[in-house]
């Protein structure tokens, strides 16, 4: 399964579900405008567009760049920092990759993705305690499934994919593709 399927889904729906704020005369702030208003008016529309280009053509760096503008504007939004801590990922940085899944997590503790690739890159970097954590919510999360649900098949693929980046040890997996499917 790859990201680039769960990509669209996760951010159309999180970050592109509200229109952008605009004063009647047209303002969208700047000048003496507050952060809150700031963000209030800030359209992630064309980040996300410019994100899932770039990383669809394989320009981590641009993707992540433009994540993290969303991120910077929502930073509670967990797929926005599910999607920062992937580009980061894909560039082979794991280390600081980490905290925006961590970010995701606490704000979805459910998203399959972010824990998965949490998993990975903690065990990529030798936490191999972190990383066992990650393995226990997921097993946590198959147990809770029953394996009739339907992320079933996704849990037990993070799971495999975790003990598998534990099993090689600290930088042995090298580069990683992050499974995300962009629409």
């Amino acid at each position: 399964m790859h990201y680039r399927s769960l990509f669209g889904l996760f951010a159309a729906c999180a970050l592109l579900a509200a229109p952008p704020a605009v004063a009647a005369d047209g303002d969208v702030g700047g000048g003496g405008s507050t952060p809150d208003q700031i963000a209030a008016a800030y359209d992630p529309t064309a980040d996300y567009q410019a994100g899932a280009d770039a990383y669809a053509t394989g320009n981590f760096a641009a993707a992540a760049k433009a994540f993290r503008k969303i991120v910077a504007a929502v930073p509670k939004n967990p797929q926005a920092n599910y999607l920062l801590g992937a580009s980061l990922m894909a560039q082979g940085d794991y280390a600081r990759a980490v905290k925006p899944f961590e970010t995701a997590l606490r704000y979805d503790e459910k998203m399959i993705d972010a824990r998965r690739d949490l998993g990975i890159a903690q065990a990529t970097l030798g936490k191999t305690e972190k990383a066992t954590e990650q393995l226990a919510a997921l097993k946590a999360l198959q147990e809770a499934c029953g394996g009739i649900c339907a992320n079933s098949a996704k849990i037990a693929d993070g799971i495999a994919r975790i003990e598998a980046a534990i099993a090689a040890g600290p930088q042995a997996q090298g580069w990683v593709e992050p499974e995300i499917r962009l629409a």
